[in-house]
């Protein structure tokens, strides 16, 4: 893959002296022993600490890094946005903490939340000028030193745009990467991810060694324009991806229209539907495929219709080019 990073560029300046910065703080914290779980809460328009609803915090990122392993982060319904340059992000750099979206405002235990789908919070880059792409945030959402106990659930995900360089290029939505050699592997749960744009990973770019776990997801309209890098909805540099009960629809790219995997894949009971290229009759190589690639791809009972309705479609593979698949139905 001609687009393999490693941190560098933006994150390699100013986000990756947050991460080791925070990283720090985290194991100071850690030192000082267990603590009961807190639930931190989020509003629009809040101005409070954060401890319950009518003092709700309007600063997700504040909450985030207040939080310690077991704590949970509570957002009502709302747009948020990362800050007012293009390069900030809501930064999860850390294990243990799950952060909810979805709420009225008024919930006293999570089992209250009522999740509409597409959610009623939204994460957005559009930081800028509205309806111009070229002024929103390069990664709505940054993730690193995470593993399975970090969770991302109940949130629409949208207007990303990463256009600059090297990592600012990738990953708009959500960048997931391993830093200093620890891995990336959240639980992204219940997300819509929309109207994201990149060179490559128009919604989600895994990076690096990690395991994240996607379940429960719509990709829609996101777009990837670097062949070199492709993927519309989402990339896979060498991470281990899964994907449970996840929609793609509508994403385009140069390459590879919904999915380009350079690691490990795992799509099961799943479906890719009218991803298309991203130029319209100027079909090359493999600009008519769902899924390219040269890692490993499973599917597991998935639904793979082309984008092209007049091919005779018979099965997946003819949807694929990876260099092993595995179809099990």
């Amino acid at each position: 893959m001609k687009h393999t990073l490693q941190l560098r560029g933006q994150w390699a300046g100013r986000k990756l002296i947050f991460l080791l910065l925070f990283a720090q703080v985290w194991v100071v914290a850690g030192l000082t022993g267990a603590q009961a779980q807190t639930i931190r809460y989020v509003k629009e328009g809040g101005s409070g600490e954060g401890l319950v609803w009518e003092d709700a915090s309007g600063s997700l990122q504040a909450m985030i890094d207040q939080s310690s392993s077991g704590d949970q982060i509570w957002v009502a319904k709302g747009t948020y946005k990362p800050g007012d340059q293009r390069w900030h992000s809501f930064n999860i750099t850390k294990t243990g903490v799950a952060i909810y979206g979805g709420f009225n405002g008024d919930e006293t235990s999570l089992a209250d939340r009522v999740l509409t789908y597409p959610s009623s919070t939204t994460l957005s880059g559009e930081i800028g000028n509205s309806g111009d792409p070229s002024d929103n945030s390069y990664h709505v959402v940054g993730i690193a030193f995470s593993d399975r106990s970090t969770i991302l659930d109940g949130f629409v995900i949208s207007d990303g745009h990463a256009d600059g360089e090297y990592d600012d290029a990738i990953g708009s939505g959500i960048y997931s990467v391993e830093a200093c050699g620890v891995r990336s592997s959240p639980i992204i749960r219940n997300c819509y991810f929309a109207n994201n744009s990149s060179t490559g990973g128009g919604a989600f770019y895994a990076q690096g060694a990690g395991q994240p776990l996607l379940i429960n997801c719509v990709f829609f309209n996101n777009t990837a324009t670097d062949e070199s890098v492709g993927g519309g909805a989402v990339t896979i540099s060498n991470s281990e991806v899964t994907m449970i009960n996840c929609t793609l629809v509508g994403n385009r790219s140069t390459y590879g229209n919904a999915i380009r995997n350079e690691g490990t894949l795992t799509l099961t009971n799943s479906i890719l539907w009218n991803n298309r290229p991203l130029y319209d009759g100027d079909i090359q190589g493999n600009d008519g495929l769902d899924i390219v690639g040269r890692g490993r791809s499973t599917l597991r009972t998935p639904s793979i219709r082309t984008s092209f309705p007049a091919w005779p479609i018979k099965t997946p593979a003819r949807l694929l080019w990876t260099k092993q698949t595995e179809i099990c139905n």
